[in-house]
């Protein structure tokens, strides 16, 4: 039984260690579209930025979709991010 015990405690601690993984990766993802929005004038914010299943978001409407957690926000982030990686 002491083993039994012992797998769970270490199965809790590999969760535990993959939801703070994924968490951050998501924070920090979070944290980058906001600096790169940040950055832009005013008047570019109106701009289209991406198109994510079918749909063109400006950057201002990419920004409340990933700020407010709405359903398309990690697809937006994921396409953004690989637009900036492309670029550099």
């Amino acid at each position: 039984m002491g083993n039994e015990w012992g797998e769970k405690e270490i199965e809790r601690k590999e969760v535990g260690k993959l939801f703070k993984e994924v968490f951050l990766e998501y924070i920090m993802s979070k944290e980058n579209f906001k600096k790169i929005f940040e950055r832009l004038p005013i008047a570019e914010r109106k701009m289209p930025a991406v198109i994510v299943d079918g749909k063109v978001f400006t950057w201002e409407e990419a920004w409340l979709e990933i700020r407010d957690d709405k359903p398309l926000a990690k697809k937006i982030q994921d396409k953004i991010e690989e637009i900036t990686k492309n670029e550099k």
